[in-house]
């Protein structure tokens, strides 16, 4: 909807350059968010020095994987762990920040275009 709205609104190459990053990121952290969002997590138990600790992961159930080969959330992993999840955190923090930024020179533009004869 915010893709066609400011298309609707915009219709300048500046707004159109520096939107279309932001929503192709978004975009993309949405596939790996869906991933960890929507599919199980697998513990494998394990110790290390006499010491237990578990090992977390996220993954697609085999049966999933036949009906749909292509997810592009995985990063082309087989599984995603703390660390990827660490990283898509952070991913997705600098991106809502950018988008903030974004956002401020929209009203920005969109003042100027009410303040113009």
């Amino acid at each position: 909807m915010t893709d066609r709205g400011l298309k609707a609104t915009f219709n300048t190459g500046e707004c159109e350059a520096e939107w279309r990053p932001l929503h192709d990121e978004a975009r993309d952290l949405s596939y790996t968010r869906n991933v960890f969002a929507h599919h199980p997590v697998l513990r494998l138990a394990t110790s290390k020095s006499g010491m237990a600790f578990d090992i977390y992961s996220i993954h697609i159930e085999p049966y999933e994987r036949i009906l749909n080969n292509n997810y592009p959330g995985l990063l082309g992993k087989t599984e995603l762990r703390i660390e990827d999840l660490k990283d898509h955190n952070e991913k997705t923090e600098n991106l809502v920040e950018r988008l903030h930024k974004f956002a401020w020179r929209v009203g920005g533009w969109r003042a100027a275009m009410k303040s113009s004869p």
